[in-house]
């Protein structure tokens, strides 16, 4: 709607363009390190921070005359040219190595995955922070895998989320929802299968082979520029550096370094094609979406991430790394949360969309009954027009947690609606006893009712902070008093928000109610006070609204 447009959406725009850049950048990063151990291995080139800047503006380079070309040339050409080349690593790898293992990893692989996949999305590592887990013996060393590992690719995956579903959005336009899941979850998914099946297994199996042959340990490990075992040509992988595994594998055959340099290839056009297509993204929220920006602005975005980059490598030294693993959590913690509020969005707009096509499939059948009888096309489309289906007639834009910074006509100016606002801020109290006595007693005029509901509000709400400031200075230990009463506070407001959905027949869900009422009450307590006002004034929320 129009709130898209205002101050707001500028606001997301802005907050999602910067998780685009670090999340983009943690990978150029990560890339960049993946790419020079490569050089090093094939070419002797130095390891070191100079020479991965000098790839990440090669890359930059590279990225920006792509995203100067448009979507369907260089993006476009450079990211099929990018697949072709991994597919064609792929099949290599599974053809040289133990094909026959790597269909039977495939097929095991998966029904683990289907297995522990539930258990493994809810495990938090909770008896680990404790130090006793009762199912590990190294509790710590599983705790510090849930950080590195597991919270930082989540972190990352999500920094991707608004580049990768906007960039999706677009090239999918005109797709059925069925054709995009398959097209950009099922697919995916199974190519990622087969690729991790067959590099993991070889990895696993030259693993398993080492450790037959007697190398056991780091010390007994070839440490040379290409550590492979001069005896069977593998590697125990476990003493290698992140960086080396990928081309240790590589090693095992003949055509090891040739594969290295298509490898390399590979890499080197895979983030190509992520900064340009990065850059365009950002380019377009920048410019209010438009899908044709200025050249210009999108050769500064493409500079802008390769700067960004070769700051955090910089900046990071040695620990490189980790710089780029705390750029990538940081960018994505507050999208995160944004994610979280887009899943109901994005099922209740589905749902709207289901309701829109059966209402037209309606009126196309009303249309064809009516033209069969006297009167023609004419009076069937004035029979039709002014009676539109019901939930058309109540599309209540109290639905959008934005409400407070929307202002109906007639309903009340703008300097109104922002006092409202503030009130519900300092002395959220005042209105929602009212709603309260009205909703649930069906009497907003009793005092006595208001008082209750008020007094009861009030003590919560202020009693929160005030516990908190006694806790900082006096008693330390009452502090989960004050949330406990912010708890009921949000809880009380969720039952006055829930029943007052149901008096007025709007759709909602109880949890994202409670969602909204322990991280924002003041925009619950101002939607709901004005839903109660456009009630009484008559309006179904269907008028035109402006952005205050």
């Amino acid at each position: 709607g129009d709130l898209t447009f205002s101050w707001i959406g500028d606001l997301l725009d802005g907050l999602t363009a910067a998780t685009t850049v670090f999340g983009v950048c943690t990978s150029l990063g990560l890339g960049v390190l993946q790419i020079n151990t490569g050089l090093n291995r094939l070419f002797q080139l130095n390891d070191s921070t100079t020479t991965q800047v000098a790839i990440v503006w090669i890359i930059t380079v590279i990225a920006t005359a792509s995203v100067a070309s448009g979507i369907y040339v260089g993006i476009r050409r450079l990211s099929e040219i990018a697949f072709l080349l991994s597919v064609f690593i792929a099949v290599t790898v599974f053809f040289l190595g133990d094909t026959w293992f790597f269909l039977n990893l495939m097929v095991q692989s998966v029904g683990y995955y289907l297995q522990w996949l539930p258990s493994l999305s809810f495990h938090a590592g909770a008896f680990e922070q404790l130090g006793t887990a009762p199912d590990d013996d190294n509790a710590e060393a599983t705790q510090s895998f849930m950080n590195d590992w597991t919270i930082f690719y989540f972190a990352w995956w999500i920094s991707w989320a608004p580049f990768v579903g906007m960039f999706l959005a677009r090239i999918s336009r005109g797709r059925t929802v069925r054709e995009f899941v398959v097209g950009c979850i099922v697919t995916p998914v199974a190519f990622e299968v087969f690729w991790f099946c067959v590099f993991g297994g070889q990895a696993l199996e030259m693993q398993r082979v080492t450790e037959a042959a007697g190398i056991t340990t780091c010390a007994s490990n070839n440490t040379s520029s290409s550590p492979s075992s001069p005896a069977n040509d593998v590697t125990l992988l476990s003493c290698q550096a992140t960086t080396e595994i990928f081309f240790d594998v590589l090693d095992t055959w003949q055509i090891g370094e040739f594969l290295s340099v298509v490898s390399l290839i590979c890499l080197l056009l895979y983030f190509v094609t992520s900064s340009d297509s990065a850059s365009l993204i950002v380019d377009s929220l920048t410019s209010n979406g438009d899908a044709i920006s200025p050249i210009p602005q999108r050769i500064f975005w493409a500079f802008t991430e390769g700067a960004t980059a070769t700051a955090l490598l910089v900046a990071g030294g040695q620990e490189a790394l980790t710089a780029l693993q705390a750029s990538s959590i940081c960018a994505g913690l507050p999208f995160g949360i944004l994610m979280l509020l887009l899943v109901p969005s994005t099922l209740s707009a589905m749902q709207d969309m289901a309701d829109e096509r059966d209402a037209l499939a309606h009126y196309c059948k009303k249309l064809v009954e009516q033209k069969k009888d006297d009167g023609g096309l004419a009076r069937a489309l004035s029979e039709l027009a002014p009676h539109p289906p019901h939930h058309l007639q109540r599309q209540h834009w109290m639905h959008h947690a934005l409400t407070p910074l929307v202002n109906f006509d007639g309903l009340r100016t703008p300097l109104r609606a922002m006092k409202a606002f503030f009130l519900s801020v300092v002395c959220p109290w005042w209105q929602s006893s009212s709603i309260a006595s009205h909703v649930f007693h069906n009497d907003k005029g009793s005092w006595r009712w208001r008082a209750v509901w008020g007094s009861w509000l009030a003590l919560t709400l202020y009693a929160w902070p005030t516990v908190l400031i006694v806790s900082a200075f006096a008693l330390r230990g009452i502090w989960p008093i004050a949330w406990v009463l912010y708890v009921c506070f949000a809880c009380t407001l969720t039952s006055i928000r829930n029943q007052l959905r149901s008096s007025k027949d709007i759709e909602g869900w109880i949890l994202l109610d409670f969602a909204w009422c322990l991280l924002a009450y003041p925009l619950v307590v101002h939607q709901m006070h004005t839903e109660v006002q456009c009630g009484e004034c008559g309006g179904g929320g269907g008028g035109e609204h402006q952005v205050v």
